[in-house]
């Protein structure tokens, strides 16, 4: 084959047994030259534990420190007597008795006749006679027990003893119809209609709205033949035929017959130990 002058063919051969093989051995790895001879390897041997030395005398075991005199269990004195004390509050008759859930009603409105509304027992309305002929001779818990009767005879006639009773379109509520606005001008605690519609707070509010009125006014419902009294806010009391029948209800009250007594109950004495 003619090559040209100046050019290099490279030509691969077409037959696989123009190949030749090498039947050298490959260079071995040059040996690293001489350093001398390496350090000898030092064992260091593990330290015994130490031994602890046991101490032959016992151990004394801890006591606490006596406890100061000025510390000191005061003497148990026994109580004089066994009998426990009496029961409180004393529950009056109500116009609701028998009505599931309305001794609570005469327990919390009781509180608040000894509380917000306590100045009403200390009235002696000028009316009083026809509602209540033992009222100006009796205690102050029986003076009470009398306000439990008139409002829960009014009550009667506002709601039917209906707790949750709405009436005037949704203005007035609860047991004693109370308006919002007018609780809130009283200072009551039920201040909207919600809490109107819980019982107790209705009838505490009463009580309050009551207190401030009758004592101004000196009468439960009529004073020189005028409204007065519970007639200023609650409008049975204006009507001579449910202020008949209010009236004669409570009239047939213990608390309001002129031999009343007050009778709180008093559990047994307990047995002596022996």
């Amino acid at each position: 084959m003619a090559v040209m002058p100046g050019s290099m063919v490279h030509a691969e051969p077409s037959d696989p047994a123009e190949f030749s093989v090498s039947t050298d051995t490959a260079p071995s790895t040059p040996t690293p030259p001489f350093m001398g001879p390496s350090a000898p390897r030092i064992v260091v041997p593990p330290s015994p534990a130490p031994k602890l030395q046991i101490d032959p005398r016992p151990v004394a075991g801890l006591r606490p420190m006596p406890r100061p005199a000025t510390l000191a269990a005061a003497p148990v004195s026994p109580r004089s007597g066994l009998r426990p004390a009496a029961r409180d509050p004393f529950l009056p008759s109500a116009r609701w008795d028998g009505k599931p859930g309305t001794g609570i009603w005469t327990r919390g409105l009781m509180a608040a006749l000894r509380g917000p509304a306590s100045d009403l027992a200390g009235v002696v309305p000028g009316d009083i006679a026809t509602w209540c002929p033992a009222y100006a001779q009796n205690p102050p818990e029986l003076r009470r027990a009398f306000w439990v009767g008139v409002m829960s005879a009014l009550s009667r006639l506002e709601s039917r003893h209906r707790a949750d009773a709405v009436g005037g379109g949704g203005l007035y509520h609860g047991l004693l119809q109370i308006l919002p606005g007018t609780a809130r001008g009283y200072g009551c605690v039920a201040r909207n209609g919600t809490m109107l519609r819980d019982p107790v707070r209705n009838l505490s509010c009463a009580a309050r709205i009551m207190a401030r009125t009758v004592k101004r006014d000196r009468a439960v419902a009529l004073k020189d033949g005028r409204r007065a009294g519970i007639a200023a806010d609650w409008g049975p009391m204006t009507k001579p035929a449910m202020r008949a029948e209010m009236a004669a209800w409570t009239r047939e009250q213990s608390y309001c017959r002129p031999t009343a007594q007050l009778s709180v109950p008093r559990p047994k004495a307990r047995p002596a130990a022996g």
